[in-house]
C-alpha cells in the first residue's frame, strides 16, 4: 500500500522529476521485504524511472557494485547521484561510490530530504 513512502520522500521525487532529473531506488530486498505483491500498486515505485533490486541482481548494499549497477541503470555519473540510506554502512559507501551519500535518521526523517533538496538545487 502507499503507506509504505514518507510524504516528504514522495515530494521530493516529484520535485526532481519535474526538474527533468532521473529517480531510482536501489535495494537490497525490495519484493522480498513487501512480498509476492505488485510493487507497481505503489505509485511512488511505479514512477521511478530506475528500480535496482540486489533480490534480482545478486550485487548487496554496501558491495561497490551494487552502487555501479545502480548509477549505470539511472543513466547518471556516481558524482551526480544523492543517495539516501537509513544504515551508515549503506550510506558510506556511496560516498566511496562517488556519490552524495545521505543518512536518514529514523527520528528526523524529514531532515534528510531536505539536506537532498539542496544538493539538488532544488
Amino acid at each position: 500500500s502507499a503507506d509504505v513512502v514518507r510524504p516528504a520522500a514522495a515530494a521530493l521525487v516529484a520535485d526532481a522529476q519535474a526538474a527533468g532529473m532521473p529517480v531510482g531506488a536501489l535495494t537490497n530486498d525490495l519484493a522480498a521485504f513487501h512480498g509476492d505483491g505488485d510493487m507497481a500498486d505503489i505509485p511512488l515505485i511505479a514512477s521511478l524511472d530506475a528500480l535496482v533490486d540486489a533480490s534480482v541482481t545478486g550485487v548487496l548494499k554496501p558491495e561497490p557494485r551494487a552502487y555501479a549497477i545502480a548509477a549505470e541503470t539511472l543513466g547518471l555519473p556516481p558524482s551526480a547521484i544523492v543517495f539516501v540510506d537509513d544504515l551508515p554502512r549503506n550510506a558510506a559507501a556511496a560516498r566511496e561510490a562517488g556519490m552524495i551519500g545521505l543518512l536518514l535518521d529514523l527520528a528526523d526523517p524529514a531532515e534528510v530530504f531536505e539536506r537532498a533538496r539542496k544538493e539538488l538545487g532544488l
